[in-house]
Parts: C-alpha cells; sequence; structure tokens
C-alpha cells in the first residue's frame, strides 16, 4: 500500500512539474503541459530579442515591406510604361558639354536648343547645337549647326520611321527614331567615304520638369564623341 502510495505521489510529482517542451520550433515551457506557441520573438541588436509592442512595432514594418515588395513590380512597370509622343512636344533650351574619348581634355560647351512639335499623322524634331570650343588661347571660331527630321509611324508601337528616308551609301542618313519609358532617342546611320558606319544617337529624356540629352557618336564601334546636357521647357 505504501509502494501505491509512493507510486501516486511520483505520478502527482510528474503531473506538477513544468512540461519542456521543443525550443528549436520556438516551444516554451509550459505550466498546463500543454503545447502552445508563444508570441514570436524577433532578433533585435548584440542577440537581445523584441518582445511586446516591439513586436508589434516591428510587425507593422514587415508588413509593409512585404507589402511594398508586392507593389515594386507594379510600380516599376508603371514607370517602365511608354510616354506618348505628345509628351515631348514643346521648345526646350539649356547647355551642356562634349567629350571625345581621344583626348579627356577637350571638352567644349554647348548650347542646346530643341523644338518637337506635332506635324501631319507624325511628329517633327528640329534642334540646334551652338559650340563654343574652350581652352586657353583657342582659336576655334564658334560653331553653329542645325537639324531637322519628320518623323511617321513605323509600324511598331513606339517605333517611327523618317518621312524622307535618307540612303547612306549615297551619303545620306537613315533616321528612325523610338520612344522607351521616358525616353524619345533619334538615331542617324551613316556611311563614310571608306565604307565605315557612324551612328548618331540623341537620348532625351523627360525628369519631372526638364528634359536630359545624353548624345553619343559611333565610327565602327569605336566612341567618337560623347556630349550630355539638361533643358527646361521654355513654350509649348
Amino acid at each position: 500500500m505504501a509502494m501505491g502510495c509512493g507510486i501516486c505521489h511520483k505520478a502527482r510529482g510528474r503531473a506538477h512539474k513544468p512540461a519542456l517542451l521543443r525550443r528549436a520550433g520556438g516551444w516554451q515551457v509550459s505550466e498546463a503541459g500543454q503545447n502552445r506557441r508563444p508570441r514570436t520573438a524577433w532578433p533585435g541588436r548584440h542577440g537581445t530579442e523584441l518582445k511586446g509592442s516591439a513586436m508589434g512595432k516591428m510587425g507593422k514594418y514587415v508588413v509593409l515591406l512585404v507589402v511594398l515588395g508586392w507593389l515594386g513590380p507594379a510600380g516599376a512597370a508603371l514607370a517602365a510604361e511608354n510616354l506618348t509622343v505628345d509628351a515631348f512636344y514643346g521648345t526646350w533650351k539649356g547647355s551642356g558639354e562634349a567629350h571625345s574619348p581621344g583626348n579627356y581634355f577637350a571638352l567644349t560647351a554647348r548650347d542646346l536648343d530643341v523644338r518637337i512639335e506635332a506635324k501631319g499623322a507624325g511628329f517633327s524634331v528640329a534642334w540646334t547645337t551652338v559650340t563654343h570650343p574652350g581652352g586657353e588661347g583657342s582659336t576655334a571660331k564658334i560653331k553653329r549647326k542645325s537639324s531637322t527630321i519628320d518623323f511617321l509611324p513605323g509600324g511598331k508601337p513606339g517605333v517611327f520611321k523618317a518621312a524622307r528616308p535618307g540612303d547612306p551609301l549615297a551619303g545620306e542618313a537613315y533616321a528612325w527614331a523610338r520612344i522607351k519609358g521616358q525616353t524619345l532617342s533619334v538615331y542617324l546611320l551613316s556611311i563614310d567615304e571608306h565604307g565605315a558606319y557612324v551612328i548618331q544617337s540623341y537620348d532625351r529624356t523627360l525628369t519631372g520638369f526638364a528634359m536630359e540629352l545624353t548624345f553619343a557618336r559611333i565610327r565602327d564601334d569605336e566612341p567618337e564623341r560623347t556630349a550630355r546636357g539638361k533643358l527646361v521647357k521654355v513654350a509649348d
């Protein structure tokens, strides 16, 4: 009988001992002996744990990050949508600098004007570049160059062809344009007297209330000149 009581006492002792639950899975000591998970403890600085109100704040940040992560691709897709050409219409004026890769110190200042407007079934781009040769003792004269090209829809979204396509083998430039995202690009392809191809690209990107110009001229894969500038809209 005493043995039986001892067994009962031991059993009662075990019943009153806290149940040790698995820590690896996030379990904790349960006085009731029931398997239950505690509130999640987030690691903080120096290995500390964040619980209670800190956990609540952290949870809000986590939810916000998840939402932003979900909206991120959608936001990027919206930003990547191609503008229509009328977004570029107007008269823009500004300045920039040109650089020749073969001569690192050969920088020239440029005044930049461009007029983009609707014309017929397409649009027209007319631009003028005034070059101010720099450098002490420079005797180079100021140069002024103007070009105008009319474009028509090219049969593909965001792609345009020149209304009067030139023949590169006849010394003329073949031109086309495209709109990608916020940028209207104009390309001119020509062939020199030695048969080398020369391609010029004018990327005009809308950035808020300004337009950024990036110009490059490449001859047989070799960069000949680059230029960058910023313009502002002065008339519709």
